[in-house]
């Protein structure tokens, strides 16, 4: 290829990667999952799972969080889940780093919202 074609393949990459950010493909390249706390291997829902995954702003805080849009099966897997052990915990991991636990209040299933992990912690504009 010659100094030109590279260049505009480049742009062209970037304007494809900057497109698809911009559609909240927050979960390209990262590994999500949601487990009881104890059970590591037994995860409920995996990025696997999610339909739709988006950076917003929390309206319960105002915090950086991830919208977190899951696959018809993958909802009624949390729902059935939730709806029969509120009171327990469930671990969020994000590439393998544990992000927090969170108690069970009530059956949900999606969408649902999660804190941000660390890297996406930036100001959503």
């Amino acid at each position: 290829m010659n100094p030109f074609r590279n260049a505009l393949a480049s742009l062209l990459l970037s304007v494809a990667a900057a497109t698809a950010s911009a559609q909240g493909d927050a979960l390209a390249g990262h590994k999500l999952s949601l487990s009881p706390v104890g059970q590591p291997d037994s995860a409920l829902i995996t990025q696997e799972d999610v339909a739709k995954l988006e950076r917003v702003t929390s309206s319960s805080n105002g915090q950086p969080a991830l919208r977190v849009h899951l696959k018809p099966d993958s909802a009624q897997r949390m729902k059935a889940y939730t709806s029969v052990n509120i009171g327990k915990k469930l671990r969020y991991t994000w590439d393998g780093t544990v992000i927090g636990d969170m108690t069970i209040a009530s059956g949900f299933s999606t969408p649902f919202e999660l804190l941000a992990p660390p890297e996406m912690k930036t100001p959503i504009k």
